[in-house]
């Protein structure tokens, strides 16, 4: 263990050695604890016991600086001073102590040296699973916390600590029992690896114990240290000169500025914006440097929360230049480690082989990413190859005309042939059906865009009493869902929400709240459910969250007899409930509802076709709220084109772990061990076998297996009120195994139950895995999830692989949307209003069809009619005639680089460019020149796609813009523009204008085109 600070010299390579000796793993980027990855003078890594990885900058052997990043993000958080680098692991695997572990063995077990796969992996070198068991063979003596304390230390014991270490000890003894006749994996004893209670007590009563209690200390404010207000210097985009009005105040300023950012990608931008408003400026390290300044303009890293305006000096945040979005960017980097545009955004990566279409040439296959010369500039391109091996090179600045592939799965997707008019004709055939589907989709949203619901006011102070009531803080997430539902309660018009969020992350209490609303307004709220246990779970939670109020709730399931179905039916009708939970059995039975106010549908998927119709019916009158723990592709299709409001609720509950996941064979000693692990602790365990005529097998092969269980069993073909019997017992802990079905698989909520056990898991779903093991984990709990296959590989489809796969890589909180997209491509994107999971889709992609049908439903929305031959937006190019691409000594993994120009060709606004810019510096270091370039072209991309400007060419020996024919231009900002630079500018036929005697630099060039972009004008 060792301590590294910023400032410090030490030598980069023996940095690197001293990673690798304690166990760290080289990785091209850096997610998880123990894993380093190095670009440039960059190093990241992830220290054990951080919360956050680390970056650090190196100026040759000097730490030039330390800062914790975002591995979700991969950006930049708090710049910090040191940081203290613990080993990877407990146990070293240097060629010492894998030759004290060697002779260890030996002496131990002298009879299973060779046949042991453990020894031999260990032998070379391999951190093989349960390594940690053969701890003391590493050393020859091993120590206990005790032997770190000093003789000062104090001793803090927990109440019960003895009773739950005995329980602890007496469990492992029990499973050294069980397992110590493997000769394979021979066993040291538990006395060689852990101390018992004695033990414990002989060493801890050698110091004062206490005992503490947590308080809540008070927070910190901030204070003000007053001067001048600050006028709004804010760039505005909507000027032919955003930056006029900070440049008026800086030039009018008599004494020193100093401009701070959070970082140094964003210090970069700043200093981007400041040379565009030809500002010069000056770097200082700190604030106290800056003091030191008599007059001029400094930048430097720093969080200020606020501007300041004295006598003697003028502070300048990113929020004064930037406006708020500065502000928000930040607290999003803090407030979320799991951004939903993340995911969607990094959807597009590519490995070689996979299909990828391109817009003119259709299917081919990614080959791989080259550098080559063009136009005598070094350029990187994409390769793909099509039929009879033809290659197609598509330069980074085309990238986007190309979308991954996914309709099938990638062994049958098509492959297209070069110069073929057959991709034409597909393509031509996909945008007529695709102007009928966003005819028809129009139209449905239309109607309920015009259907008035009701117009529900304010929330008021009984509001905010019910949300005082609930015993947890929501999360972001869930107040800003919270917030939105109540803005389309307020709407007059209908609206359709979806809320998609992970198993247990809380749908739940949001869809509460805005019902509260609902029926304090006088309304009444249907909530809808697929599954009869559910409806029951639901049922008790809304009764138990409106325990205080006088509202009242029924229940309409199988667990209702038709005399009871029929009472409920006549009280709703009356205005007598306000709300009513409810299965099919509520769609099936005629009921009148008086003032019916909001709909809520949880797992809409999960219904049959009829039923859906009869949904339909519902949603064309009343608001409606649908929850989902995984979209299923339509559901999300719709969504993504922005045809539904969508809400995502991605960060876990406080405390929540993720749920640990592991594929095994089927084998009786693992399922044993697991289900008494988990009841040893106190815990419930679910066990999945799928097949109602063998369950009873399984249920008595439990019984066997884990004698002292107390074991039940639940299937749907069993009597409605025996079914109800058994979930009640096991919700209650009567019993602690429950075999059961899929019947488990929609929202039974059971917090105690922190282990489930999948019988032959290679069969269900991906959708479907994730929501079972969703079971499990909804408490602080560590829960477990056991996958079982079958021991034949034969038996496994590829498909099947892939799901386990997934699953197993997808065990974060808050996967469930990006699992949804990777069921998406293994079973094969669907159509957007069809029933059937394969169709249209498949000739054209998954991407490429939503591309087409968004831009066909905004042409239609705008009053247009779609260009069949040509059904996507007119593309932008812009040429400096000089290097632009990220090169391979910045960004050294081809992989990372097509990644990061795919998203780079996928921003949008100038917003997000600046933040992306920000990032890549963040994450590989200051920009070479030719990525500056890259940078400043896609600015100007941008700027022309909103000018009506399809061609921009600007080398130092002149050049061109070009405008698309049809672009409704202002014809005075044209002579004006030309007026103010006569010498450069002239007019020519053909909607051109040539440059000529550009600026040599190519910065200035880009600037110079950048400043006579903003004078055009289009007409209102």
């Amino acid at each position: 263990m060792f301590l590294l600070s910023g400032g410090e010299e030490l030598a980069f390579e023996s940095l690197l050695e001293q990673l690798v000796q304690t166990g760290y793993r080289k990785v091209e980027t850096v997610y998880e604890h123990g894993e380093f990855a190095v670009r440039g003078s960059l190093l990241d890594f992830f220290p054990m016991g951080t919360s956050h990885p680390i970056r650090i900058d190196f100026f040759d052997d000097i730490v030039e600086s330390v800062r914790s990043f975002d591995p979700d993000t991969q950006r930049s958080v708090d710049k910090l001073k040191d940081v203290q680098i613990m080993p990877a692991h407990e146990y070293p695997l240097d060629e010492a102590a894998i030759g004290r572990f060697r002779q260890s063995w030996n002496a131990k077990f002298p009879a299973v040296e060779r046949q042991s796969p453990i020894y031999q992996d260990i032998s070379d070198g391999k951190a093989v699973e349960g390594i940690e068991c053969y701890l003391p063979l590493f050393f020859d003596t091993m120590h206990t916390l005790f032997d770190y304390l000093p003789e000062s230390a104090v001793v803090v014991v927990a109440d019960q600590v003895i009773e739950e270490a005995a329980e602890f000890l007496s469990d492992v003894q029990r499973r050294y029992d069980t397992h110590r006749m493997e000769i394979l994996r021979p066993l040291l004893s538990p006395n060689e690896l852990f101390l018992n209670t004695e033990q414990l007590r002989r060493f801890w009563n050698k110091y004062p114990r206490i005992h503490l209690q947590r308080n809540e200390t008070e927070r910190k404010h901030s204070v003000s240290v007053g001067g001048y207000e600050l006028p709004d210097i804010s760039l505005d985009a909507r000027w032919s000169e955003p930056a006029k009005k900070a440049r008026d105040f800086i030039a009018n300023l008599s004494v020193p500025v100093l401009v701070t950012a959070d970082t140094k990608g964003r210090l970069q931008h700043v200093q981007d914006v400041l040379g565009r408003m030809q500002i010069p400026t000056s770097s200082v390290d700190s604030y106290a440097e800056f003091l030191e300044q008599r007059q001029g303009i400094f930048v430097t890293i720093g969080q200020f929360q606020e501007g300041l305006w004295n006598s003697e000096h003028v502070i300048l945040t990113e929020t004064q230049l930037f406006g708020e979005r500065a502000e928000t960017t930040r607290q999003r980097t803090r407030q979320k480690a799991f951004d939903p545009d993340t995911i969607i955004r990094n959807l597009t990566e590519l490995k070689p082989g996979d299909p990828v279409v391109h817009i003119d040439h259709g299917v081919g296959r990614y080959v791989g990413m080259e550098t080559l010369s063009f136009r005598a500039e070094l350029t990187d391109f994409v390769t793909i190859e099509y039929a009879d091996k033809d290659r197609l090179y598509v330069p980074i600045s085309s990238l986007d005309l190309i979308s991954r592939y996914t309709g099938v799965e990638a062994e049958h997707a098509p492959l297209h042939k070069l110069g073929s008019d057959a991709w034409a004709k597909l393509k031509h055939r996909a945008a007529k059906k695709i102007y009928d589907v966003a005819v028809e989709l129009l139209s449905i949203y239309a109607r309920r865009k015009a259907t008035h619901s009701v117009s529900f006011p304010d929330t008021d102070t009984d509001f905010e009493t019910f949300c005082d009531e609930c015993e947890f803080e929501l999360t972001v997430d869930q107040a800003e869902t919270t917030k939105k539902i109540l803005e389309d309660l307020q709407s007059p018009r209908a609206t359709d929400r979806l809320v998609c969020g992970d198993v247990g992350f809380g749908k739940t209490e949001v869809a509460m709240r805005a019902a509260f609303h609902v029926v304090q307004a006088g309304f009444q709220v249907i909530v809808l459910v697929p599954t009869t246990i559910l409806a029951q779970q639901h049922y008790e939670t809304f009764t138990d969250r409106f325990a205080n109020w006088p509202h009242v709730i029924e229940l309409m399931s199988r667990f209702r007899t038709d005399h009871e179905i029929k009472v409920i039916s006549e009280r709703i009708a009356t205005g007598s409930v306000d709300i009513v939970i409810g299965t099919h059995k509520l769609l099936r039975t005629k009921v009148d509802f008086k003032r019916l106010g909001l709909l809520v549908i949880d797992e809409e998927h999960r219904f049959g076709v009829r039923d859906k119709e009869r949904i339909k019916n519902f949603k064309a009158e009343v608001d409606t709220m649908t929850l989902t723990a995984t979209p299923i592709p339509r559901t999300l299709n719709l969504s993504m084109g922005g045809l539904r409001d969508l809400s995502l609720i991605t960060t876990p509950p406080a405390n929540r772990l993720a749920v640990k996941t592991f594929v095994v064979p089927y084998n009786p000693v693992v399922v044993s061990d697991a289900i008494s692990r988990e009841l040893a602790r106190g815990g419930q365990v679910f066990y999945l076998h799928n097949k109602v005529q063998t369950i009873h097998n399984a249920f008595e092969g439990i019984k066997h297996l884990v004698p002292h269980a107390r074991v039940d069993m639940g299937h749907g073909q069993m009597k409605k009120r025996e079914l109800e019997r058994v979930m009640s017992d096991f919700y209650h802990r009567k019993s602690n195994v429950l075999v059961c079905t899929t019947i488990i698989e929609s929202g039974i909520d059971v917090p105690n139950a922190n282990t489930i056990i999948i019988d032959r898991a290679d069969k269900f779903g991906l959708a479907q895995l994730h929501q079972l093991r969703g079971r499990v984990g909804r408490s602080t709990r560590q829960a477990y999830a056991y996958l079982l296959t079958p021991d034949d590989d034969v038996i496994f489809t590829v498909d099947a692989k892939q799901r386990l796969d997934a699953i197993v890589k997808s065990d974060d909180l808050g996967s469930g949307f990006s699992l949804s997209m990777h069921d998406l491509e293994i079973r094969g994107a669907g159509e957007i209003l069809g029933q059937q999971q394969h169709g249209q889709l498949e000739s054209i992609g998954f991407t490429l069809y939503m591309q087409m049908l968004n831009h066909t439903v905004d042409t239609i929305k705008s009053g247009g009619m779609p260009n069949f031959e040509d059904p996507l937006p007119m593309t932008h190019e812009v040429n400096l005639e000089t290097t632009a691409l990220f090169p391979d000594d910045y960004i050294p993994n081809t992989h990372t680089r097509l990644v990061l120009y795919k998203r780079l060709a996928s921003l949008t606004t100038q917003f997000e460019l600046d933040e992306f810019k920000a990032e890549m510096i963040d994450r590989f270091g200051t920009l070479p020149e030719s990525a500056e370039v890259l940078f400043l072209t896609t600015h100007l991309k941008m700027l022309a796609q909103r000018k009506g400007v399809k061609r921009v060419i600007a080398g130092e020996r002149g050049g061109s813009i070009e405008f698309f024919p049809e672009a409704d231009l202002n014809p005075q900002s044209i002579t004006l523009m030309v007026l103010a630079n006569p010498r450069s500018l002239r007019v020519l036929q053909g909607h051109k204008i040539s440059l000529s005697e550009l600026p040599e630099d190519v910065t200035e060039r880009g600037y110079f085109v950048e400043r006579c972009l903003n004078r055009i004008s289009l007409m209102k």
